[in-house]
């Protein structure tokens, strides 16, 4: 319950600073093995369409190879 109530706490400051900076990250969490483990692929913030861009090209390639394309 405590890391739901910090994340939307979080979420209350960091959604609003990326509106006004107008900076955005692209973020894809891959399940890497059986035992659950997950690895991470992350672009730099960048601008709201340009990271609205690299979702739909990232989401078509995850559709197709299971995967976000290497970085």
């Amino acid at each position: 319950m405590l890391n739901v109530v910090s994340a939307l706490l979080a979420t209350l400051v960091v959604w609003p600073w990326r509106a006004i900076t107008n900076r955005w990250p692209v973020i894809a969490y891959v399940p890497d093995d059986p035992e659950g483990n997950i690895q991470m692929h992350r672009t730099p913030p960048m601008r709201r369409a340009q990271a609205k861009a690299v979702a739909r090209d990232w989401a078509e390639h995850i559709r197709r190879y299971g995967e976000p394309p290497a970085q």
